[in-house]
């Protein structure tokens, strides 16, 4: 069996030794002197492992963190909405600090999923032109969006610099849910054009579809008009697993 190696240098193991021959350390003291390290290391480990478990579990809290509520998004869509209890939830966001991000605003927000033939239905005064007929619905639940962030008519290569890994572009028709809420609530947003998820796919050279107000109205238009005027928006969602299934 192989030999433990002395942790102790000669210089030190003779003061110990002498400090004992001496009467200056006796057993019940070293006992005492070791029993009080021994205590003192065990706190200092429960306190890294605590600060480390709080650092893993951290939720950063959003200040002012809800722009559309389950009772506000009601008021607005009536027998349409959703009931709260079927609204899928937003999980923490201790991942990423960007949630917390000032620049970015990120807040709640509940959404049904309506399809815009739903929403043309309810509010048809709007521009809606062909989009009137579409029925692709999401899932219902609290999203956690950005609406006000750094990606407002930026160049494709600084926009993909910036954006936050753990978020993509709000779907087409939540995007237009969302503007149409807020509006209706009595809400302001940006004066910006949001870049959508939905193409001209019927041309030639097919261009993602932008939404926005234009004089008081619910308003679509292509991507590079909007850039064109310098009014192109960015609306940002946290990736959630059960939006796998939209």
């Amino acid at each position: 069996m192989d030999e433990k190696p002395d942790l102790l240098t000669p210089e030190t193991r003779a003061k110990l030794e002498e400090a004992i021959f001496e009467g200056i350390l006796t057993n019940e003291k070293l006992i005492s002197i070791l029993n009080s390290l021994v205590k003192k290391n065990n706190k200092q480990k429960k306190k890294s492992q605590r600060q480390s478990i709080k650092e893993a579990s951290t939720e950063y809290r959003l200040k002012n963190s809800t722009v559309i509520s389950s009772a506000q998004s009601l008021r607005v869509w009536e027998s349409l909405a959703v009931a709260e209890k079927k609204l899928q939830m937003s999980s923490p966001v201790s991942s990423d600090r960007v949630f917390n991000d000032p620049r970015f605003n990120f807040k709640k927000a509940a959404l049904n999923g309506l399809s815009l033939l739903e929403m043309a239905e309810k509010f048809p005064e709007h521009n809606w032109g062909r989009y009137k007929e579409t029925t692709k619905k999401n899932t219902p639940g609290h999203y956690l969006i950005s609406y006000e962030n750094p990606l407002a008519n930026l160049s494709p290569e600084k926009e993909k610099a910036l954006h936050p890994e753990q978020c993509f572009r709000l779907d087409f028709n939540l995007t237009v849910e969302l503007i149409l809420t807020i509006h209706n609530l009595g809400g302001e947003m940006p004066n910006l054009f949001y870049r959508t998820t939905f193409t001209t796919s019927h041309f030639k050279n097919p261009e993602e579809i932008c939404v926005g107000f234009e004089k008081g109205k619910l308003t679509f238009l292509k991507e590079s008009k909007v850039r064109k005027e310098g009014k192109m928006g960015i609306l940002l969602v946290k990736d959630e697993e059960w939006m796998k299934d939209d």
